[in-house]
């Protein structure tokens, strides 16, 4: 008899215990859809840059300018066929 008593309150306790952890890992866990909605605002995004072309004593030149950062990218340089 007591082990019977014994078995049923062992039962008992580790239903008692698995209940809350399985409902805690059910609520970390929100569905994908909402993760997606919640983070557009920080996802990736192209960098944004712009030719500049000039011509320079007869000589077609081209610069690489990033709108993204303020910045200038490389050097001035020779246009590829111009002459």
């Amino acid at each position: 008899m007591k082990k019977i008593a014994l078995v049923l309150v062992v039962i008992l306790v580790l239903s008692l215990v698995a209940i809350p952890v399985s409902a805690a890992t059910t609520a970390q866990n929100p569905p994908i859809e909402n993760q997606q909605k919640e983070y557009v605002g920080i996802a990736p995004s192209m960098a944004e840059t712009r030719w500049y072309i000039r011509n320079n004593n007869g000589v077609w030149e081209q610069r690489l300018w990033s709108v993204t950062f303020g910045r200038w990218l490389n050097d001035w340089h020779r246009i590829p066929g111009q002459m």
